[in-house]
C-alpha cells in the first residue's frame, strides 16, 4: 500500500451524537472482499447486457453477472439518490437521516472499509453524503481524469493483509458532459462530441448525444470488467455489486433531455457478480437471485441484499431482499421535484 500513487486519508470521524448501531455480525470465517461500484448516470436501457441493440457492455457480458433489467433509482440526481442506496433512509424523511450507513455496518462486522472517488470526501451542502462518507476507514481520491485509475487502486487494496475488505468505488461514469469522461481510444460510436463541437443539448443532435453517451457506457464496462478480472484472481470470497445512482433522459421522446422528471431519469444499471467461493457458500440462494432478475425493483433492495450477499447479520432491515422470493409487484415510488411520485405515473 505504501507505493500507491494516490491520496490516502485515514478517517475515523463518526458523528458522536449518533449512537445508532446496526448490531452487525460477520458469519464468514474465510477472507472476504466485497466491492460496490456506484455508477454515475448509468442507464440499464443503454446496456447491451439488458438487451440494448448496441454492444455497450462487452466486458461484463463475458462474466456470469446477474443483471436486474427492470431496476430504478429512488432519486432524480446523485445527492438525492445515493442516501437511499447506502442507508435505510425512507422517501418521506426530510433532512439528514440519523442512522449510520452501510459503511458502519461493515465496520461493526469486522471489515476494513474504503471509499474511492474522483471527488473530495467533503462537499459544502452535501450534508447527507458527508455524514455517510465520514464513517469510512480510508478515503482515497484518484489523481487522473478517468475512472480507469481505479483498477490499479483496487489491485493495491486487494494486496493488503486484512481478512475482510469492503470497497465502494464512485465512478465519474456517464456524468454530463459525457465526452470528457472517457479517453479517445473509447470513441467507438461516431460521430460523437469528441470530434463534433458541443454547444448545447438539442434534439437535432440526438444521434451525436446518444453516441457520446454510449461510448461512456463502454468505458464504464471496461473499468468494471477489469475490476472483476482482479477479483477472479483472488483466493478470497469475492463479490461485486454495480448500482447506478440514477439515469438520464436522452431525448427518448424527442423532447426531454437531462435530469427531468421522466422514467429514463430513474432507469439504472444494477447487477451482481460472485466468484465460485461465494456461489458455493450461497448455494441455492443464487438461484433465487437469478429468478428475481426481471422483477421490477428499486434501489431500496440494495441494503438487505448486500448484507445477505456477504453473510452479514444485522438487527435492522428494510424487508427488501433479492435473495428471497418476490411474489407480487409492489407499487414503486420515486422522489421528484414535486415530491413522492408513483413511478408508473411519470412520462415515458
Amino acid at each position: 500500500m505504501e507505493n500507491m500513487n494516490i491520496v490516502i486519508e485515514s478517517n475515523s470521524k463518526i458523528n458522536e451524537k449518533n449512537d445508532f448501531v446496526w448490531g452487525a455480525k460477520n458469519t464468514l470465517k474465510q477472507k472476504t472482499v466485497s466491492i460496490v461500484v456506484l455508477g454515475e448516470t448509468t442507464r440499464g436501457l443503454n446496456s447491451s447486457i439488458n438487451g440494448y441493440d448496441r454492444i455497450t457492455t462487452p466486458y461484463i457480458e463475458k462474466e456470469n453477472v446477474i443483471s436486474f433489467s427492470n431496476a430504478i433509482s429512488l432519486g432524480a440526481h446523485t445527492l438525492a439518490a445515493t442516501p437511499f442506496i447506502l442507508t435505510r433512509k425512507p422517501l418521506d424523511y426530510k433532512g439528514i437521516f440519523p442512522e449510520k450507513s452501510v459503511f458502519s455496518a461493515y465496520k461493526e462486522a469486522g471489515y476494513k472499509t474504503y471509499y474511492i472517488s474522483y471527488l473530495n470526501q467533503v462537499h459544502h451542502g452535501d450534508y447527507d453524503l458527508n455524514q455517510i462518507f465520514s464513517e469510512v476507514d480510508i478515503f482515497i481520491k484518484r489523481k487522473t481524469p478517468y475512472d480507469g485509475e481505479y483498477i490499479e487502486i483496487v489491485k493495491n487494496i486487494l494486496n493488503s493483509t486484512e481478512d475482510h475488505i469492503f470497497i465502494v468505488v464512485k465512478l465519474l461514469g456517464s456524468h454530463f458532459n459525457f465526452y470528457t469522461n472517457y479517453p479517445d481510444s473509447f470513441d467507438f460510436f461516431k460521430p460523437s462530441y469528441k470530434t463534433y463541437k458541443f454547444n448545447a443539448p438539442d434534439v437535432s443532435e440526438k444521434e451525436i448525444m446518444l453516441n457520446t453517451y454510449d461510448n461512456s457506457i463502454r468505458y464504464t464496462d471496461y473499468v468494471v470488467g477489469n475490476i472483476i478480472d482482479l477479483l477472479k484472481k483472488t483466493d478470497r470470497d469475492a463479490t461485486l455489486t454495480f448500482i447506478s445512482d440514477h439515469g438520464i433522459c436522452l431525448f427518448d421522446d424527442n423532447e426531454v433531455w437531462g435530469l427531468r422528471q421522466a422514467k429514463p431519469n430513474f432507469n439504472i444499471l444494477y447487477f451482481y457478480w460472485l466468484n465460485d467461493i461465494a456461489k458455493n457458500r450461497l448455494r441455492n440462494k443464487v438461484n433465487m437471485l437469478i429468478e428475481n432478475k426481471n422483477f421490477p425493483v428499486d434501489a431500496s433492495y440494495f441494503l438487505d441484499t448486500q448484507f445477505e450477499l456477504n453473510g452479514i447479520v444485522v438487527d435492522k432491515k428494510n424487508g427488501k431482499n433479492l435473495f428471497l422470493p418476490l411474489q407480487k409487484e409492489d407499487e414503486r415510488y420515486v422522489l421528484t421535484s414535486r415530491g413522492i411520485t408513483k413511478y408508473k405515473d411519470l412520462p415515458e
